[in-house]
């Protein structure tokens, strides 16, 4: 199972020379793998469209039937345990959504995908590679 942060989703669907080819083929393959995609994804992308910090090629409602009615991602809603995670991590990186995605892939047991070095710090399993 794979948890994309919010930038690999970005990514694969403007087709970013930034990801990796490996990754994007691997994300490709959403119907033979579970590929997750949090709800924090879809929250952070509206927040920082909405203060013109983030433009994207489609809106997020957009992004949002593409990754499920398309792609199959799965999306992942924050449950209590996810919380409970986050609670326990240390303040080696200080955004909010960064912090409870890397929380939900901790307790779901999933590997993190995310080009975030930060990551690295956070006792989950992390895939990338340069």
């Amino acid at each position: 199972m794979y948890l994309l942060d919010t930038h690999i989703l970005i990514w694969f669907i403007e087709n970013s020379p930034k990801l990796p080819e490996f990754l994007r083929n691997l994300i490709g393959r959403s119907d033979d793998l579970n590929i997750y995609v949090s709800i924090a994804s879809f929250w952070e992308m509206a927040i920082k469209v909405s203060k013109k910090k983030l433009t994207l090629i489609d809106s997020v409602q957009d992004i949002m039937r593409i990754c499920s009615d398309e792609l199959h991602f799965l999306i992942l809603n924050i449950k209590a345990a996810h919380l409970k995670e986050l609670e326990k991590l240390d303040f080696h990186h200080n955004d909010p959504f960064d912090r409870l995605i890397i929380s939900q892939a901790i307790a779901e047991n999933m590997t993190l995908i995310s080009a975030d070095k930060y990551i690295k710090a956070y006792p989950v399993k992390w895939l990338w590679q340069d």
